[in-house]
């Protein structure tokens, strides 16, 4: 994980399940980060990519559930993290069908392949590793997207153990994203898919 800024450190927590639904914005969350500059997001470093730190707040704005404010970002960018984001936004909205209107555009993402493995490790958990549905998830050859926002969809309607699965690994999709983000917004390498 990169050096992040004093006010990202204060901002992310990065135990925080995420919600399957809309959740509850932060108060004051969104017209604080409006008022911070994307140099004083990223300091330490240098702003090297302005999209992909209008991307960081995105993903700042869903971990604090301003679904709206992320929504205005990730529409007006057209890479496949933008499209991601959005996707993600609209899974929690909920709008599923929508959701998986965006995560199509996406393509293939670099963060697939460690946010599958990261899946599979969770569905082998003791909590987790007798469900069926989840061990069907889980066993597919590459991360499904489309699949996950099905299950997302089952857990925000049934809750239980598809509920708790699927919030750890929302939250392992946005600790990857955000770095993702963050690094090719510092100019580090970073390869979309």
């Amino acid at each position: 994980m990169p050096n992040y800024s004093p006010a990202l450190d204060a901002w992310i927590d990065l135990e925080k399940l995420p919600e399957l639904g809309p959740g509850h914005p932060a108060p004051g969350f969104a017209a604080e980060l409006r008022d911070t500059t994307n140099e004083e997001l990223i300091r330490p470093h240098a702003v090297k990519d302005r999209s992909f730190a209008n991307l960081c707040r995105s993903a700042l704005l869903l971990h604090h559930d301003c679904l709206d404010e992320s929504h205005e970002i990730s529409q007006e960018e057209g890479s496949a993290t933008g499209s991601y984001l959005h996707g993600v936004m609209h899974r929690r909205e909920p709008d599923f069908g929508n959701a998986k209107y965006w995560f199509r555009r996406v393509g293939k993402h670099s963060i697939e392949s460690d946010l599958f493995s990261r899946a599979r490790r969770i569905a082998a958990e003791p909590e987790f590793s007798k469900e069926s549905l989840l061990r069907s998830f889980s066993a597919k050859p590459v991360w499904d997207a489309l699949a996950f926002v099905d299950l997302c969809e089952r857990g925000y309607r049934d809750g239980g153990p598809a509920e708790d699965y699927a919030r750890q690994v929302a939250r392992e999709e946005w600790r990857l994203l955000f770095d993702d983000c963050f690094r090719r917004a510092i100019g580090e390498k970073g390869a979309e898919g």
